[in-house]
């Protein structure tokens, strides 16, 4: 990979090395290796790849195609054909570097192992999940970062495809090498775990999946992205209760470092809706009122977002009969309506028919009251007119 050649700076520029290399190829190749690993680092991907190109010629009139040098040489351009999204181009390259390894190297040996991880990766990237199987297979439980890399390429395409069953194998293979190269809490760790996970859910096998997005991030810990898949995997569940507390930390972590986006806010809307339909109309007032909050923050108190929850929290408040709560959420979000989209616009109708119904609801209401109290006004003028001629 580039990332073993050794850095250093160019002294002799490039069109020098085609006059050099005849003399000291050695330093030719030493020179252009240290003049990619430059690109590399600046990101400069494309002019990098003439060099390493340049590389394999001299490597080639060296030492011929069949040698372990030459492999890694086709390595190098891989991976830059890779960071430039130009996969078609390294798929050939890594499968002549596997064959020559196969060759030259020992069966097993690491340089061969890597290659099978690299193209395993490359096959996934091509959305061609069903050709790296083998190769993955042949790594025989190696734990290298490469193999890892590459089983979860694999899994994760699997799980683009909703091939979750398919998906399982190679992911639990990345998660079982990823837990011999890094420590727990490590970023590719906690990311293997959840898609594992999240290949479990597909398949219909929640209760593994379960225990799997405790270990990467675990309830009461600061792990956002773990919490969050955690509250996710709950509601996805149709369980808001043990969501609930888990989103409510994701919040506040989230509130207290300024990261609150329209995708906490509409998980936190989706939480309320939950326990809405439960029946449960207080748990969900909190959650409308966390959701406008975060609403009115990121996207300003006048957005048409704050104005939509303005609306679930009046349902809600409506749901119960508690109109004095309804009506000014319903006049707020019946005013933005108005002003961005118009007396036409169908949420500003939908709202302002809900006020409307407010109305007839109090003056229904009224008119019962009056209508009580005059039946009762009656009741006791019967009364006493009973009583008098008694």
């Amino acid at each position: 990979m580039v990332s073993r050649f050794a850095a250093g700076l160019l002294l002799a520029s490039v069109s020098c090395f085609a006059l050099a290399a005849d003399k000291n190829p050695d330093q030719a190749i030493k020179s252009l290796e240290a003049r990619i690993v430059e690109l590399n680092g600046a990101g400069r991907y494309a002019d990098a790849v003439p060099l390493a190109k340049q590389v394999l010629d001299l490597r080639q009139k060296k030492s011929g195609t069949q040698d372990q040098d030459y492999a890694s040489a086709l390595n190098n351009l891989a991976v830059l054909y890779k960071a430039l999204g130009r996969y078609e181009d390294a798929q050939p390259v890594l499968e002549q570097s596997l064959d020559i390894r196969r060759k030259v190297l020992k069966p097993g040996d690491a340089e061969t192992v890597a290659t099978l991880g690299a193209l395993a990766e490359i096959y996934a990237d091509e959305n061609k999940p069903d050709l790296a199987g083998p190769l993955l297979a042949q790594a025989g439980g190696a734990a290298s970062p490469e193999i890892a890399n590459g089983a979860e390429a694999v899994g994760s395409a699997y799980l683009r495809q909703s091939h979750f069953d398919q998906a399982i194998a190679p992911l639990a293979q990345a998660l079982e090498a990823y837990r011999k190269l890094y420590p727990a809490g490590n970023p590719k760790l906690a990311a293997a775990t959840s898609n594992l996970a999240q290949a479990y859910v597909g398949a219909g096998k929640p209760d593994l999946a379960e225990p799997l997005l405790k270990q990467a991030g675990g309830a009461g810990q600061d792990d956002v992205e773990a919490l969050t898949r955690q509250s996710d995997f709950y509601m996805a569940q149709n369980r808001p209760d043990e969501a609930a507390p888990i989103l409510k930390r994701v919040v506040e972590l989230r509130r207290a470092a300024g990261s609150e986006d329209k995708n906490l806010a509409a998980r936190v809307g989706n939480l309320a809706v939950q326990f809405a339909n439960a029946g449960r109309y207080a748990e969900s007032v909190l959650l409308w009122q966390d959701n406008i909050a975060i609403f009115e923050k990121i996207a300003g108190a006048d957005s048409i977002a704050v104005a939509g929850g303005l609306d679930n929290l009046a349902v809600i408040y409506l749901n119960q009969g508690e109109f004095d709560q309804a009506e000014p959420l319903l006049q707020r979000s019946s005013a933005l309506y108005l002003k961005a989209g118009g007396e036409t616009d169908p949420h500003y109708v939908a709202a302002q028919d809900r006020l409307a119904k407010i109305d007839q609801r109090r003056k229904a209401l009224e008119q019962q009251k009056q209508q009580a109290e005059q039946q009762q006004q009656q009741q006791q003028q019967q009364q006493k007119a009973q009583r008098i001629t008694r």
